[in-house]
């Protein structure tokens, strides 16, 4: 029996089964509100979801239940000298920096842009829980032919601030977040033209080059004050993953919100011990690897 006949029943049993004429109209008026006992309504009953309808008497046929989302927001950030005092500021592209421990190591970014993937949150257990998203990618000359991945990968960049991982299911509470700066070595093989849709392996994609194939990290920039269309460009590239693992205090995914972790870069910490002017390309390569696992904090979870 569905919830709106038990109602209407309920209230014919409070007059004891006898109707007076006063009640007349009343009854007349749920009659219609009810409109027929043998209709049930449909809706998602999943209560993880963000659509979960509490008054729903059977399952949407049409698979209608949205899972939460978890989502990574990013606020870029380097430290400048500003009237004597160390300040953090935004970072951006195109312009001029100088770190405080330098006096005359100025440099601007064009680019940054790294594929970041293989997320994990830690929960107080010590467990590692993923996205449910999966991703089936076409390898050429491989055995087997294809592999099905997590979805979580984007590719990151320093002039971007949102990025969407993936569904998530069941609420838990977690301490720590893991990720790699890189790509699975099974997807290195994979040929951009024949990659799904809306992924990471696109052909345009500014981290893949026919030659050398995908970018783990890319890195543009110029020495001096000139501005970038008077200057050269200098670029390094980086093909080795970076293993990424954030501890925070215990943060809770509950039930049907999506949820956002804040991250922040420091690209003062990213660049420590780098002069821009003197230090060789595989200084350069060397010193970001050691540099990015101290660059990256989890700062906080908001859930709407």
């Amino acid at each position: 029996m569905t919830k709106k006949c038990e109602t209407l029943n309920r209230l014919k049993l409070n007059h004891g089964g006898i109707y007076y004429h006063r009640d007349l109209l009343f009854f007349l008026f749920l009659s219609l509100f009810f409109q027929s006992c043998d209709e049930a309504s449909q809706g998602c009953r999943n209560i993880n979801a963000t659509n979960y309808d509490v008054t729903a008497d059977e399952d949407c046929e049409d698979d209608c239940c949205q899972l939460p989302e978890l989502k990574m927001q990013f606020s870029h950030k380097i430290e400048q000298r500003v009237g004597g005092v160390d300040t953090l500021v935004n970072f951006t592209y195109n312009t001029s920096y100088i770190l405080p421990a330098s006096i005359t190591d100025t440099f601007s970014f064009q680019k940054i842009k790294c594929y970041f993937s293989n997320f994990r949150l830690i929960d107080m257990e010590g467990e590692e829980v993923q996205v449910n998203d999966r991703l089936t990618i076409d390898l050429e000359g491989d055995e087997p032919d294809s592999i099905t991945i997590v979805d979580d990968i984007f590719l990151f960049d320093a002039g971007s601030a949102n990025y969407t991982l993936g569904e998530f299911g069941e609420p838990n509470t977690f301490e720590g977040l893991k990720f790699t700066v890189g790509l699975q070595s099974e997807l290195l093989t994979t040929n951009p033209e024949i990659a799904p849709a809306n992924s990471a392996f696109t052909p345009d994609s500014l981290n893949y080059e026919e030659s050398v194939g995908y970018i783990f990290q890319n890195y543009v920039f110029f020495n001096g004050v000139d501005a970038p269309d008077l200057a050269d460009s200098t670029v390094f590239q980086i093909f080795e993953p970076v293993e990424i693992n954030l501890s925070t205090n215990p943060f809770a995914l509950v039930s049907g919100f999506d949820a956002t972790l804040r991250m922040t870069v420091r690209y003062d910490q990213l660049f420590e011990n780098i002069a821009f002017e003197t230090t060789s390309i595989s200084d350069f390569r060397e010193k970001i690897v050691i540099n990015l696992p101290n660059a990256i904090t989890l700062d906080s979870l908001d859930q709407n």
